[in-house]
């Protein structure tokens, strides 16, 4: 891909941003987000599918390239909290493209805590790394990992972020201590 092709696609990606803040994903249109880029209409379409596309190049290639892989959990909070409403507009409007949208950031989730994993990375979440490399599936473990995380993401999201990043990063830090609490070994 040429860099003038790469920068296309992310003004078209800074213009799906910039909306979002505004409005819902299924609210916005192509035609918004080409008027928003100062693109046509058809150019949008050598670059993307539809906004779906261009969302998931949104989530791979800028919200993932900002995860600090030494500290995964706690800086994709962070970023969430510094772009709540992106988040919400994206993830709390009950429709159908909430499965496929949940689907995508899923798959990029879960990439992203199994190569964590295998870089070893995540060390100072030790029951992650216990659940995956102990797995005879570890691909299957980090996606359930990855499910659970998400799902927890969207809660706090859908309501309105009542607990605070630091205490959530912590829960989540933290849930082999809580397991040991009630007398539940990961390990075993």
């Amino acid at each position: 891909m040429t860099r003038h092709q790469e920068e296309r696609k992310q003004a078209f990606a800074a213009s799906l941003t910039n909306l979002l803040r505004k409005e819902a994903i299924e609210k916005i249109t192509v035609d918004q987000i080409c008027e928003e880029a100062n693109v046509h209409r058809s150019t949008f379409y050598r670059y993307f599918t539809d906004k779906y596309d261009l969302l998931e190049y949104v989530f791979k290639n800028i919200f993932v390239a900002q995860v600090d892989r030494s500290n995964v959990v706690e800086s994709i909070i962070r970023h969430i909290a510094s772009e709540k409403k992106i988040f919400r507009n994206v993830f709390n409007n009950n429709n159908k493209a909430d499965y496929y949208l949940f689907g995508t950031i899923l798959r990029i989730f879960s990439s992203q805590i199994y190569d964590a994993v295998m870089a070893g990375h995540l060390h100072e979440i030790p029951w992650i790394e216990i659940m995956v490399k102990n797995s005879k599936y570890p691909k299957i473990a980090t996606d359930m990992i990855a499910g659970g995380f998400l799902t927890v993401l969207i809660e706090w999201i859908s309501t309105n972020y009542e607990m605070d990043e630091e205490e959530l990063a912590r829960f989540i830090l933290h849930i082999e201590e809580s397991l040991k609490d009630r007398k539940i070994n990961i390990n075993d």
